[in-house]
């Protein structure tokens, strides 16, 4: 009991002293200036930081309000000039500057929110998100609010040389600049604030794979030097760099912006979405920039976040709205990897944000970074792996092991189950889950340990109904002369299909089509619908898990040849409900199939 109390001490004094780094802003509220009143012409300033914590400004200048094009007519952004010994440093509007808030005579405009996407004396061009759309994201709502393509200006706007009667606001740099490049008269594109996801701890192999993933998300994941780190923090206020976490740990996937509007404990930042996933469970951090890296596409913030300090709990179109002092609840990844040849020891884990979309693609790059580490290479190997999954709802936590083999790339065909046991868990149609952790175990090594099956013999190739089907199968493992056989039967059930009939022998996992490389089948893999499960209760669908499609183990079929035709139609062919299978243990992957035609009587 004493140890209890203890620990409840040390909990509360926790849940007490975290918050203090936050707690310690306090500020009126801002007057807003509403956009109906912004001119081309005002001048005003803009708050970020770019080395620090030290929020610091720069100048502004207001060229034109834009009207949102079809299908929504109504909404606003202000086109700006962003200047001064600020801009100059960062070489004009950096990642991670999105959220700075915008003032116009002592009134918050908005935040920064988009850019130009070319270096030069265009470079300090932005875009703001008035701060009227951004105060309804703290009232949530439907999380698909469209923001418009096209952007009309209510006045043309002079840039340069140019006068500027349209903006497209495309998805990335990339198809701006393919906008920009059409030379359209009076037209430019800009594209949203870069909010690059800051990659720590992973394998270069496995960020290239999560790079790809993620552009289905419209993210663009960057490999960071930073990650979490201890610094003086100070309180967020309009400014102050923040930075949120989707994974936390040995392996952290994140983003650093800008902190835009403050009263008490809530928060309002970034000036349009993350991933814009409408309510969400993230981490907010304070965050620590060490500079602002210039660079001929775009400049962009690299730095460090700190500790939890409260949590995210909206992604929307105009802006993420959070909480300080009320944290995150997060899915727990553990992983731990042994290279059988050399004993290392890999263990890596993280917290992941707790939404299966996210968790399902998030949580296998754990596994396959710890174990490219473990064999510091990428190639052959074989590997034993056990996964325990454990939820609210369960009955009791699900294990599931089994043995991969690959002759190119392990790590990837060792985690090919991976994405099907975080839909066990997140999307299970029998019961209501709450997800708990994901607890890894795998062993690896370069010896390969699979047996070929070379050939098949029955006692008999006319079986009738109820009787069985007795064969003789002989596997050689590998590089091994002598080959290993077995007697098996295989009861056909009374009401199957008379007639022609094959004996289909081969592995019970589901092994990776050779036409395809690891890479494609693992994202597939990642970004699948769930399917549902062939069980009738949620004990038969745990048993499904955990027992059935291992590598290891034989499959033997009997499925009917063929459909018989019209008017002979054996009534038992559409009928029969019970399979003709048998499933037997080996101690090595299975390779190669082999098949006997048969007559069922």
């Amino acid at each position: 009991m004493k140890g209890i109390r203890v620990l409840v001490v040390a909990l509360l004094l926790f849940t007490l002293l975290v918050p203090l780094v936050g707690l310690g802003f306090a500020q009126q509220d801002p007057e807003i200036l509403p956009v109906d009143q912004v001119k081309p012409g005002m001048r005003g300033i803009g708050k970020t930081v770019i080395q620090g914590t030290k929020v610091e400004t720069f100048d502004v200048e207001i060229l034109g309000v834009l009207r949102g094009g079809p299908p929504i007519p109504v909404r606003h952004l202000v086109m700006f000039r962003a200047t001064g010994p600020v801009i100059e440093r960062s070489g004009g509007t950096a990642a991670g500057m999105s959220g700075s808030p915008i003032y116009i005579n002592g009134r918050l405009l908005g935040a920064l929110s988009a850019g130009w996407t070319f270096a030069g004396p265009d470079s300090n061009l932005a875009l703001a998100t008035p701060i009227e759309d951004m105060l309804k994201v703290l009232e949530g709502g439907p999380s698909t609010t469209e923001v418009p393509k096209v952007w009309i200006a209510e006045k043309p706007i002079k840039v340069g040389d140019r006068t500027i009667q349209t903006v497209i606001l495309a998805g990335n740099d990339l198809e701006a600049k393919r906008w920009n490049a059409a030379g359209l008269p009076g037209t430019i594109a800009m594209a949203p604030a870069a909010v690059p996801l800051l990659t720590t701890g992973m394998s270069d192999r496995a960020f290239s794979i999560l790079r790809d993933v993620l552009k289905t998300y419209n993210v663009v994941a960057v490999q960071s030097r930073g990650g979490i780190g201890k610094f003086p923090e100070p309180p967020l206020e309009p400014g102050s760099a923040m930075g949120t976490h989707i994974m936390r740990g040995d392996i952290g996937l994140g983003a650093i912006g800008t902190v835009t509007w403050r009263k008490g404990n809530k928060i309002l930042a970034f000036g349009h979405p993350f991933f814009n996933l409408g309510d969400v469970d993230f981490t907010l951090t304070p965050a620590y920039i060490f500079t602002v890296v210039r660079s001929i596409e775009h400049p962009f913030k690299e730095g460090i976040v700190g500790s939890v300090i409260g949590r995210i709990s909206q992604d929307r179109a105009a802006a993420i709205a959070g909480e300080i002092g009320k944290f995150p609840r997060m899915f727990n990844v553990r992983v731990q990897v042994t290279n059988r040849d050399t004993g290392k020891v890999v263990a890596m884990s993280s917290m992941v944000a707790r939404r299966p979309d996210l968790a399902t693609v998030l949580t296998p790059f754990v596994y396959v970074s710890a174990l490219d580490r473990s064999m510091d290479a990428i190639g052959e190997g074989t590997a034993q792996v056990k996964m325990t999954l454990m939820s609210k709802g369960f009955p009791r936590p699900i294990v599931r092991t089994n043995l991969f083999y690959s002759s190119r790339d392990i790590g990837l065909a060792s985690a090919l189950e991976l994405p099907e046991a975080m839909r066990f868990l997140f999307n299970n149609e029998f019961v209501a889950t709450d997800p708990i952790e994901i607890s890894i175990e795998a062993s690896v090594e370069r010896m390969r340990r699979t047996a070929a099956i070379v050939r098949a013999e029955v006692e008999r190739r006319e079986v009738p109904r109820g009787g069985n089907v007795r064969v003789r199968v002989h596997m050689r493992p590998w590089r091994q002369a002598e080959q290993i056989s077995k007697v098996i039967e295989i009861p056909i059930p009374q009401n199957f299909p008379t007639g022609p009939a094959v004996l289909l022998i081969r592995s019970a996992g589901i092994q990776p089509r050779e036409e395809f490389p690891l890479e494609v089948r693992f994202t597939q893999l990642l970004l699948k619908e769930p399917e549902p499960i062939p069980a009738k209760n949620l004990e038969e669908a745990i048993d499904f898990f955990e027992n059935f499609g291992r590598n290891t183990d034989l499959l033997l079929t009997v499925l009917p040849f063929g459909f018989p035709q019209l008017g002979s139609l054996d009534v038992n062919f559409l009928n029969f409900d019970v399979q003709a299978l048998k499933l037997v243990e080996t101690e090595w992957v299975v390779q190669g199939s082999f098949e006997v035609p048969l007559i069922i009587r």
